[in-house]
């Protein structure tokens, strides 16, 4: 990835945000434009205008059930990396593999500088 980069997270726990705003400012992602939204239709009112270089999607939303009908919806509208963000690993969710449609994995219980950056990493 190159930086800085416009990072957009979708996720309905505020806390989330803040913790990823101050991890991202000990990153090589310092100097990253960040935008947190609570609800994908906020999301998508703000991608539809302005362009992100990696997206982090929470696995459960509150509207939702899953990830599965958010992703599709932001696929129609962004083609950047889209990174599943959860409370839980990928086997307690039912996948023994990244689903399709996802570039990356981020548990939030592992939330740090070095996870960031090994995701970063992992998307060049």
């Amino acid at each position: 990835m190159n930086f800085p980069m416009r990072i957009v997270l979708i996720d309905d726990n505020i806390r989330v945000g803040r913790l990823l705003s101050h991890l991202l400012k000990r990153t090589a992602a310092t100097n990253s434009e960040f935008h947190s939204f609570t609800t994908l239709d906020d999301a998508k009112l703000h991608l539809e205008d302005t362009p992100a270089d990696l997206v982090l999607l929470d696995n459960h939303l509150s509207s939702f059930d899953r990830f599965e009908q958010p992703l599709l919806q932001l696929r129609d509208i962004v083609s950047c990396p889209i990174v599943l963000i959860s409370g839980s690993n990928l086997s307690d969710l039912g996948y023994d593999k990244l689903p399709d449609g996802l570039a990356g994995y981020l548990s939030k219980s592992e939330l740090s500088v070095e996870t960031l950056e090994a995701l970063f990493g992992s998307l060049n």
